[in-house]
């Protein structure tokens, strides 16, 4: 073998296992890596209009701050709750009575404390504060290491969308060159446009599945007269980007209705999942497949193989692999 090629091979077996090493790395923030790009590549239309307004970093930075904004937002909403609970956990006084007023006054919620006062008060009675605090202190230390994790990796996703932005012609270069090398210049344009395509859909199916969940729980939250309708609306649509998310805040809002009816409380539930399940196997992926032209059944299992063999990744991950797959393997068929 020419001491040319044994050179190339031993450069490209190299760049392989260098390439190995930084996956392994970056693999606890591909979440927020993927969210960055698919963000950029939902941006990008908009970005392109924005360039012929106003400079480049203006616009990225615009960009930038829209979604960071949209991202906030819920947060903004739920502050006064979080802060009037933590005022209750540091409160003068743990007696039940004092706990009481001091829930009933939280922003939100202190209503429907208040219309439950005369089953909330036995329970505080029969689980004093400091026990209660003990006894959770496990579960409130990994609610707040996954609420500051959380604030970790959406800056991080942000810090990618900016970065992704600002070098957006330098990067697509760069990874159309690569994938040329290892695949070929016409199979590396297919995978390149088919995947923002794609990536496009993918986004286009979680923000239909967010307004989708968002828009028919605040029908159902006040057809059954549930109060504060809607921060359970605007939770109910944030959890559908998280797989059983919605199930945990429609399990939430029925504590509320057991006080007045089992039955009430059960229908509301059942139809709540009913919603949410429709809108994941259903909505999500006809949007998805009208946009990546793909067939509903191919997608609908993407996105649950996606899931069982990534994670929440998957939610992005499998329709991606799954339907450029499909598009490079018909594409390579019409070629023999």
């Amino acid at each position: 073998m020419p001491e040319k090629n044994t050179q190339l091979i031993g450069y490209k077996i190299f760049l392989t296992g260098l390439f190995g090493i930084s996956l392994w790395i970056l693999h606890p923030f591909a979440i927020s890596m993927i969210a960055g790009l698919m963000m950029a590549v939902a941006s990008n239309s908009f970005l392109m209009w924005l360039n012929k307004k106003i400079s480049h970093i203006g616009a990225v930075l615009l960009v930038t701050g829209g979604w960071f904004f949209l991202l906030l937002g819920p947060v903004l909403l739920v502050a006064p709750v979080l802060e009037a609970g933590v005022k209750v956990a540091v409160t003068a006084s743990y007696t039940p009575t004092a706990v009481l007023t001091a829930l009933e006054g939280i922003p939100l919620l202190g209503g429907d404390i208040s219309a439950h006062s005369d089953i909330i008060f036995p329970w505080l009675v029969a689980h004093p504060f400091w026990s209660l605090i003990s006894s959770h202190a496990d579960m409130g230390t990994f609610i707040l290491r996954a609420a500051s994790g959380l604030v970790i990796h959406t800056a991080l996703a942000l810090l990618v969308l900016f970065v992704l932005l600002a070098n957006d012609k330098i990067l697509t270069r760069l990874a159309q060159d690569q994938l040329a090398l290892l695949i070929g210049e016409k199979n590396s344009a297919l995978v390149m446009s088919r995947s923002t395509l794609v990536i496009k859909s993918v986004m286009q199916g979680t923000v239909s599945l967010v307004i989708w969940d968002g828009v028919l729980g605040f029908v159902l939250f006040k057809f059954f007269g549930v109060n504060q309708t809607a921060l359970w609306a605007v939770a109910l649509g944030i959890a559908s980007l998280v797989p059983m998310g919605t199930g945990a805040i429609l399990l939430a809002a029925s504590a509320f209705l057991v006080a007045h009816s089992v039955t009430q409380a059960v229908l509301f539930l059942l139809l709540g999942q009913f919603v949410s399940l429709l809108g994941d196997m259903v909505i999500k992926p006809k949007i998805i497949g009208a946009g990546a032209d793909a067939p509903f059944l191919l997608v609908l299992l993407s996105i649950i193989g996606g899931v069982a063999v990534f994670g929440l990744i998957g939610l992005i991950a499998g329709p991606v692999v799954v339907i450029v797959t499909k598009d490079f393997l018909l594409a390579e068929c019409a070629q023999t």
